[in-house]
C-alpha cells in the first residue's frame, strides 16, 4: 500500500494533540490484502459507505408507507441505527481517557453551553420546533461535512500525489446536501407546541429558491466529470460513492419539486440511514484499528467483542426509546436534541486529520 494511501486512511482517525495511532505499514499482512482505493473492501464499501441499497429502502417507503410493517421498520431504523450513531460520539469523547484529559476544558465547555442553551430556550420560549429548526440547519451542515470528508478520503487514496485540499468536494457536496435538506424543511417541518410561528419565513423562502433546483441537482456532475477525465482504477470507490450520494439527493430535490410526499420522505429517510450507517462503519473501523484506544478501558474489553458490543449498544438505544418515548415525549425530545447538538459539535472537533508538525531546527 502506498504512503499516500496510508495518509488518506489516517484522515479517518479522530484528532488529538498527541501523536496519532498509525495503521499497519505496507510491510504488514493486513495492508498486503487491503484493496487499493477502498476504505474496507469493495463489498463493504458498497453496502456500508456508498449505501447502494438506498433505492430499495426508498421504494419500500414510497410503495408501502401506510403498512404496519413499514412503520415498524421505520421505528427500528430510527432507534436502532440513527439514534445510536449520535450517542456513540459521546463515548468516543468521554471514554477515551487520554484524549479527554488532553481536551477536557473545550469538551466540557461545549457540553455546558449546549445544555444551558437548550434549557434556556425551552424554559423561556417553550417551543421545541425552534430547537428542531436549529437541529435541522446544523444537521444539514453536519451531513454535508461528513459526506465531503468521506469523498476526500477516497480522493486521497485514489490520487496520493495530489496536493489539493478538497475545496471543490466540500463546496459541491455541502451545497447539494444543505440545499436539499432546507428545501425539504420548507415543505415538511412539523408544528410542535405552536412553534410554527417562529418559522413562518421558511416555506416562502424555500419556495423562492426552487429556481435553483436543477442547477443544484446537476452540480455533482462537476466532480464526476473530473473522475472521467482523470480516470484510474483506484478511484472506483470514490466514483461509486459520489454516484450513490448524488443520485439520492438529486432524487430528493426532484421529489420536493413535484411535491411527491412519499418520494421526498423516502429519500429523506434514506439520506439519514446513509449518513448514520457510514458513520457507524467508520467508528467501528477506527476503534478496531486504533491500538492506543483499544488498550484503554472500556474499549480494551469491547474491541475484541466489537460486533456484539455495538449490537447490544444499539439494542439498548432501541429499548430505551420504546420505554421512554411515549411516556416522557417532550423530555425525550429535549434530551435527544442535546445529544444531537453535542454530536455535531464534537464531530467537528475530533474527526480531523492530524496536523503536520513543523520541523524543529537544531541549534548550535
Amino acid at each position: 500500500m502506498s504512503t499516500g494511501t496510508l495518509e488518506a486512511r489516517e484522515q479517518l482517525s479522530p484528532s488529538s494533540s498527541s501523536e496519532q495511532q498509525r495503521v499497519p505499514t505496507s510491510g504488514s499482512s493486513n495492508s498486503a490484502t487491503m484493496p487499493s482505493g477502498w476504505i474496507f473492501n469493495p463489498t463493504l464499501d458498497a453496502l456500508l459507505v456508498a449505501n447502494i441499497c438506498w433505492p430499495i429502502f426508498t421504494w419500500q417507503i414510497v410503495a408501502f408507507a401506510e403498512l404496519p410493517l413499514t412503520k415498524a421498520t421505520g421505528f427500528v431504523i430510527a432507534y436502532f441505527l440513527i439514534m445510536p450513531h449520535r450517542w456513540i460520539t459521546l463515548s468516543l469523547v468521554f471514554c477515551d481517557r487520554k484524549r479527554f484529559k488532553e481536551n477536557s476544558r473545550p469538551f466540557l465547555t461545549v457540553a455546558a453551553l449546549i445544555i444551558l442553551g437548550v434549557a434556556l430556550t425551552q424554559l423561556s420560549l417553550g417551543a421545541i420546533t425552534l430547537l428542531l429548526a436549529i437541529d435541522l440547519i446544523w444537521n444539514g451542515w453536519h451531513f454535508g461535512a461528513q459526506h465531503g470528508g468521506i469523498a476526500r478520503i477516497y480522493d486521497r487514496m485514489a490520487r496520493p500525489e495530489s496536493k489539493s485540499k478538497g475545496l471543490l468536494d466540500k463546496l459541491v457536496l455541502r451545497t447539494l446536501v444543505i440545499y436539499a435538506l432546507m428545501r425539504l424543511a420548507g415543505t415538511t417541518l412539523p408544528d410542535v407546541d405552536g412553534g410554527r410561528a417562529w418559522l413562518e419565513w421558511l416555506a416562502p423562502t424555500m419556495a423562492a429558491l426552487s429556481i435553483f433546483d436543477w442547477p443544484v441537482m446537476l452540480l455533482p456532475a462537476v466532480l464526476l466529470v473530473r473522475e472521467v477525465w482523470d480516470y484510474r482504477a483506484e478511484a472506483k470507490g470514490r466514483v461509486l460513492y459520489l454516484l450513490s450520494l448524488s443520485v439520492l439527493y438529486a432524487t430528493m430535490i426532484y421529489g420536493i419539486r413535484i411535491d411527491h410526499f412519499g418520494l421526498k420522505i423516502g429519500c429523506a429517510a434514506s439520506a439519514t440511514v446513509f449518513h448514520s450507517l457510514e458513520y457507524m462503519a467508520i467508528v467501528s473501523w477506527y476503534v478496531k484499528k486504533n491500538k492506543t484506544l483499544s488498550e484503554t478501558k472500556p474499549f480494551s474489553f469491547l474491541t475484541p467483542r466489537w460486533l456484539i458490543s455495538i449490537t447490544v449498544f444499539m439494542a439498548c438505544c432501541l429499548f430505551s426509546a420504546y420505554m421512554l418515548k411515549e411516556r416522557f415525549l417532550q423530555s425525550w425530545i429535549v434530551v435527544n436534541l442535546i445529544v444531537s447538538y453535542m454530536h455535531y459539535a464534537y464531530d467537528g472537533m475530533i474527526w480531523k486529520g492530524p496536523k503536520k508538525k513543523k520541523p524543529v531546527l537544531a541549534t548550535a
